[in-house]
């Protein structure tokens, strides 16, 4: 992941992924409006393609986490050097992050399908994925890793968003009825993405690819350069929060204006969303209802 390449994918997968949340939890938030206590929050969603209910967001949580493991294992190609003592460590770091997301992937799929799982279970592991990748962030930011200062801070900044993330889905976990935990965990997700894709241009330069050369126009070693880099986290917090509202807004005044004025259940719509329920004890599920709700 010391690349351009291996910053600006994971900036952009947790972007699309925070905006997929975003706009599925702002629509079923509007739509439960006058009864919130029927709000039911959901991990993940899944969208209807041709009549077709597809959990393509639980396969790219699979998938993607997957490449980025191959590719550091192919980077690496060995974590003990000829002499037997240990190297690319960083690689190794990011291994156990990646795997962490894969092993949270399967569990929700396992309860997107009703297999024999423990309840919770995939609530229990997007627990453990980002603990550790907060956790996995400070120790590869010791000065002892010999990263030089901005790169450093740019690691560690993120870190308390990791951590605040893990208790949005544990209070999520038991308050179903709760909008607000969701949206913290999708502001969360969302400064990730961004501040990862900003940071990748101050750290690499894009070409050639994956784009390992530093960015000479940033000193990593100025203490200028340390201190506006913190307050540039700042700005990507107001800009993000501002963005959401703004998408609220805009989200509402569409419903009145469009979504209101037509029939919900058109089924000649191709491609309809539904919210996937998680919880593997209720045995009596019925495929019917994504017919019920589908938007």
């Amino acid at each position: 992941m010391g690349s351009f390449a291996g910053h600006i994918d994971e900036g952009i997968a947790f972007i699309i992924l925070a905006l997929w949340w975003m706009v599925n939890i702002f629509r079923e938030s509007l739509k439960t409006n006058h009864q919130p206590e029927l709000y039911h929050s959901q991990i993940s969603y899944t969208i209807r393609i041709k009549g077709k209910v597809v959990p393509l967001e639980i396969f790219l949580k699979i998938l993607f986490p997957l490449g980025g493991f191959a590719a550091e294992i192919i980077d690496a190609k060995t974590f003990v050097n000829e002499d037997g003592n240990f190297s690319n460590l960083s690689d190794l770091q990011h291994t156990t992050i990646y795997m962490l997301f894969v092993i949270h992937g399967i569990t929700d799929l396992l309860a997107h399908y009703r297999l024999p799982q423990i309840k919770n279970a995939n609530y229990f592991t997007m627990i453990v994925s980002f603990l550790w990748y907060g956790t996995a962030f400070y120790f590869h930011s010791e000065p002892g890793m010999g990263k030089p200062p901005l790169e450093n801070m740019i690691h560690r900044l993120p870190i308390p968003f990791t951590l605040l993330t893990s208790c949005a889905v544990l209070i999520e976990m038991n308050q179903r009825n709760a909008v607000l935990p969701q949206l913290l965990r999708c502001f969360c997700v969302l400064t990730l993405g961004t501040w990862f894709t900003y940071s990748s241009f101050v750290l690499f330069l894009p070409y050639p690819f994956p784009g390992s050369h530093h960015n000479p126009a940033w000193d990593q070693d100025d203490e200028r350069n340390v201190h506006f880099i913190v307050a540039a986290f700042g700005i990507h917090l107001i800009v993000n929060l501002t963005f959401m509202m703004t998408s609220y807004i805009v989200m509402v005044v569409y419903r009145k204006l469009f979504v209101n004025s037509r029939d919900l259940t058109d089924e000649n719509s191709m491609c309809k969303y539904k919210i996937l329920d998680n919880n593997v004890d209720d045995l009596d599920y019925d495929d019917s209802v994504y017919k019920d709700d589908a938007v």
